[in-house]
C-alpha cells in the first residue's frame, strides 16, 4: 500500500536534501522507459509575450511499467528569462501545455495544475508544495484519437497568476494507472524535451518509488521532460486565449 505523506512533510525532507547541497536522488528501482512514435499533436505557435520551457518538445516520450506511473511534475519557473518583463517586474502566468504519451485509447485522467514556492540551498531549490502562490484549478484529460497516442494540452491556469520569485509549476496527475497497455503493462507517460535534462530543475514523483519527490536528472542521462509556459508581464492586458469551454486544445 502506498503510504500517504504531507505536503509539509516533503517540503520539509526536500529542503534538508538541499541545504546540503545534493540533488533529490532518481529513485533506482525501476527507471523509465522510451517510447518513440509518429509525429502525433504538436505545441501550435503562440502570441504571448513569452513562452518558457526547458527546451523544444521532442518526439519520444517516457513511460512506466505498472504498478509505477507519473503522479506528479514539477518544474522549476525560469522567471527571470523573459527579457520582455525585467525586473522588478511580474510574470503573468496564462497558459501551460504539456504532452502525453496515451497507452490506452479511448482512455480519461485528470490533472491539477498550480505554481508553488521554492526552498532549500539556492544552488539546488526544490518545490515547496505548503506554500501556493497560484490556486490550483483542475482538468480533465480525455483521448478518442484511434491510432494517435499522443496529444498536446494548452491548459489555463488559475487568474491573475503573478509570479516574480521562484517559484514551480506543479501538474498533480491522477489515473495514469488505469490507461495501460494491456499487452505490456506500460503506463500512461510525458513527452521528452530535445535536451539532456538538468539537475535541480525537474523533480516528479511515481507511484510506489521513493522518495516521493526525487530530481528527475539525478544519477541519469535522461532529457527533461517537455512543459511550456505562456507569460505576459503583470500590468499589461493578457492574450489569453478566453475560449476555454473545451478542456483540451490540441494543435495539430
Amino acid at each position: 500500500m502506498r503510504s500517504h505523506v504531507s505536503a509539509r512533510l516533503v517540503a520539509t525532507m526536500l529542503a534538508v536534501l538541499a541545504s546540503t547541497g545534493a540533488a533529490v536522488p532518481r529513485a533506482a528501482a525501476v527507471p523509465p522507459v522510451e517510447v518513440h512514435d509518429g509525429l502525433g499533436s504538436l505545441p501550435g505557435n503562440t502570441t504571448a509575450t513569452c513562452v518558457l520551457q526547458p527546451a523544444p518538445v521532442s518526439l519520444f516520450a517516457y513511460v512506466y511499467p505498472l504498478p509505477y506511473y507519473f503522479t506528479s511534475l514539477a518544474w522549476r519557473i525560469p522567471t527571470q528569462s523573459c527579457a520582455a518583463c525585467p525586473a522588478p517586474g511580474l510574470l503573468n502566468l496564462t497558459t501551460v501545455a504539456f504532452r502525453v504519451r496515451w497507452e490506452r485509447i479511448p482512455c480519461s485522467a485528470s490533472v491539477d495544475i498550480s505554481v508553488v514556492g521554492a526552498t532549500g540551498n539556492p544552488s539546488c531549490l526544490v518545490p515547496d508544495t505548503s506554500q501556493v502562490l497560484c490556486a490550483n484549478v483542475n482538468y480533465t484529460l480525455e483521448t478518442n484519437d484511434e491510432g494517435d497516442n499522443y496529444e498536446v494540452y494548452t491548459l489555463a491556469l488559475s487568474p491573475a497568476c503573478c509570479v516574480s520569485q521562484d517559484a514551480f509549476l506543479l501538474l498533480k496527475f491522477t489515473g495514469f494507472d488505469t490507461c495501460y497497455n494491456t499487452s505490456n503493462n506500460l503506463t500512461t507517460g510525458l513527452t521528452a524535451t530535445t535536451a539532456l535534462c538538468v539537475n535541480c530543475d525537474e523533480f516528479v514523483t511515481v507511484a510506489n518509488q521513493t522518495p516521493p519527490f526525487f530530481d528527475w536528472c539525478a544519477d541519469s542521462q535522461t532529457n527533461s521532460i517537455w512543459v511550456q509556459l505562456q507569460a505576459e508581464c503583470c500590468g499589461a492586458t493578457p492574450s489569453r486565449n478566453r475560449s476555454w469551454g473545451h478542456v483540451k486544445t490540441i494543435y495539430r
